[in-house]
């Protein structure tokens, strides 16, 4: 399925912890995840690579 979603949940569980660390110190930490917007070009390409894959047809993105 691609490792995108795991190295996303690295990075937004990094940004956790920093923010955990470095919030007691006056320290603000901002992890924006805007992968998962369906205008956005790099999520449907892989759905819809993955669906060719897995040989389905149909989807929650739209082309």
């Amino acid at each position: 399925m691609g490792g995108m979603a795991p190295a996303w949940a690295a990075i937004e569980s990094l940004s956790r912890g920093l923010a955990a660390e470095l919030g007691p110190h006056g320290v603000r930490l901002v992890c924006l995840n805007a992968a998962g917007m369906p205008e956005t070009p790099q999520l449907s390409e892989a759905y819809g690579l993955t669906g060719a894959i897995a040989n389905l047809s149909g989807g929650m993105i739209a082309d």
